[in-house]
């Protein structure tokens, strides 16, 4: 089940705003509508001071965190010169339905995933990572800079902290980070010594994570996306 039945060539824009539409935003099927209420009932079971954190919250959290596990899932398959585009076109939706409060909450998720591929680094792969991103913002910046009507730069600058986040996301390092910085925006916790809830719920959290990126990894089976 998915957007599309069989592998078909699909415009980059034309897929992210029927998938952003109809799953995220707007939901048609009864499973996505009623996932808030899951997730809720399950955190519940391992934290019950959870009930005091309202479904409306729940909602726009997952919502926030489904629009940056899509874009990861997507460099993932599509690799840096299309995750550039995809991220270019989103904030541009986003803006469009006057949804830039989603746009400004990737970036805190965003951040999550860019501190788990180098939190586990020696000192020397990190600077030489942080060079290999910048260099990547300078190519990509002075290709796009000029082609849009709002600046690029926080959109380059989220697609390009997703790179070389494979290893991290297998290792469930970077699902670990995430899972922090949804707790954070839950309240039940932050901070540099924070290290998330009870074992039970983070299970549950990172199993949540894994479970969003995998069912959106689904609907990438059968689209192959034009690269003009």
């Amino acid at each position: 089940m998915g957007l599309f039945s069989k592998k078909q060539k699909v415009d980059l824009e034309e897929f992210c705003r029927i998938y952003y539409n109809d799953v995220i935003l707007n939901p048609k099927e009864d499973i996505t509508k009623e996932y808030p209420e899951i997730f809720k009932k399950e955190i519940v079971e391992a934290i019950p001071e959870f009930e005091s954190v309202s479904l409306e919250k729940i909602k726009e959290e997952i919502k926030v965190l489904t629009f940056e596990l899509f874009a990861l899932a997507w460099i993932h398959n599509f690799g840096e010169g299309l995750a550039i585009k995809q991220s270019i076109f989103t904030k541009k939706y986003l803006y469009e339905k006057g949804r830039n409060d989603i746009w400004e909450g990737m970036e805190f998720y965003n951040g999550a995933i860019s501190h788990s591929i180098v939190v586990k680094l020696s000192e020397l792969n990190k600077a030489y990572l942080i060079k290999k991103k910048t260099d990547l913002f300078d190519k990509y910046y002075a290709t796009y800079k000029d082609n849009n009507e709002t600046p690029v730069e926080d959109s380059l600058g989220l697609a390009i902290n997703r790179i070389s986040s494979e290893e991290v996301w297998k290792k469930r390092i970077a699902p670990y980070f995430l899972m922090l910085a949804l707790c954070s925006k839950f309240g039940l916790g932050s901070g540099k010594e924070y290290r998330g809830p009870n074992e039970n719920a983070q299970s549950r959290f990172i199993s949540a994570i894994m479970g969003i990126y995998s069912g959106i990894n689904k609907y990438f089976d059968n689209v192959e996306i034009n690269k003009k």
